[in-house]
C-alpha cells in the first residue's frame, strides 16, 4: 500500500509539471533562465534558444564589466599606495647602508685603536658595537625585502591591469552588438554564422570569469607584517663577517 501511494505520487507529481510547462509559459521562461544561470549555456542550450542566450549574455557582459573595471580601478590604487610606500622605503634603506659602513669603520678602527668607540653620537664597547650592527644589518635585509615584495606586487598588479583592459575593450566591443544581434536572432532562423557568434560570446564570457580570478597583489598592510626571520647566532656571525672579523 505504501509504495502504491508513492508511486501515485510521483505520478502526480509529473502530471503536475507537465501542466505547468505547457499551460504557464511565464513559469516555463523562468525556469528556462534558471536552468541556463546555474546548469550552464551548453551548446544545444545555445543553439535551441539564441535569443534568451545573447539576452542572458548582455546582461552578463554589462555585469562584468562592472566588475572589471571596479577592479582595474582597485588595482591602480593599490599601485599608487605600492609606489608611495617605496618612496618612503627608500631612504630607510639607504640610511641602514650608510649606518652599516659607517659602524664598520668605527669597528675597525676600534679594534686598532682600541674600545670603547663614538658612533652617531653614542660610545661603543666591542660587544655592545657587533649587537648594534646586527640590530642593523637585519633592518636593512627587511627593508630590501619589502622593496623586492613591493616590485613584484606592482609588476603582478600592473600585469592584472592589463589583462582586465583587454577583456574590457572585448567585452564592450561584444556588447554594443548584442542590441543588433538580438533582433535579427528574433526573426532569423539559426544560422552557422549565427551560431559561431553565439560560441564566440560564450568565449568572450569564459575568459572574462579568469581574467576576474585572484589578482596576483596583497595590501601594503600584509605585506609591510611579513617579518624577516631571525637567527640570533646567524645574525652575529653576519654582524661579524660584515665587520671583518672570523666568528
Amino acid at each position: 500500500m505504501t509504495v502504491l501511494k508513492s508511486v501515485l505520487g510521483i505520478i502526480l507529481l509529473i502530471i503536475i509539471a507537465a501542466l505547468v510547462w505547457n499551460f504557464f509559459p511565464g513559469l516555463r521562461h523562468e525556469g528556462k533562465q534558471a536552468y541556463r544561470k546555474y546548469g550552464g549555456w551548453t551548446d544545444e542550450a545555445r543553439s535551441s534558444d539564441p535569443v534568451g542566450f545573447l539576452e542572458y549574455a548582455a546582461e552578463k557582459l554589462d555585469q562584468d564589466l562592472d566588475t572589471m573595471q571596479g577592479t582595474r580601478r582597485s588595482l591602480q590604487t593599490a599601485c599608487d599606495d605600492l609606489a608611495a610606500r617605496r618612496t618612503e622605503t627608500e631612504p630607510l634603506l639607504e640610511a641602514a647602508d650608510a649606518l652599516a659602513v659607517q659602524f664598520r669603520d668605527a669597528f675597525q678602527r676600534a679594534e686598532r685603536d682600541g674600545f670603547p668607540v663614538g658612533v652617531s653620537g653614542q660610545s661603543y664597547k666591542r660587544a655592545e658595537l657587533i649587537q648594534q650592527v646586527q640590530l642593523i644589518l637585519l633592518q636593512q635585509e627587511g627593508y630590501q625585502q619589502t622593496l623586492e615584495q613591493f616590485t613584484e606586487a606592482t609588476a603582478g598588479a600592473e600585469a592584472k591591469a592589463l589583462e582586465l583592459a583587454s577583456q574590457i575593450a572585448k567585452s564592450k566591443a561584444v556588447l554594443a552588438t548584442l542590441p543588433a544581434k538580438i533582433e535579427i536572432a528574433r526573426v532569423q532562423e539559426l544560422t552557422a554564422s549565427t551560431t559561431e557568434l553565439l560560441d564566440q560570446i560564450h568565449d568572450v564570457l569564459g575568459s572574462n570569469q579568469s581574467a576576474l580570478g585572484d589578482t596576483p597583489i596583497r595590501t601594503v598592510e600584509e605585506l609591510m607584517q611579513t617579518p624577516a626571520v631571525s637567527d640570533p647566532d646567524g645574525d652575529k656571525r653576519q654582524a661579524l663577517e660584515f665587520l671583518g672579523v672570523a666568528p
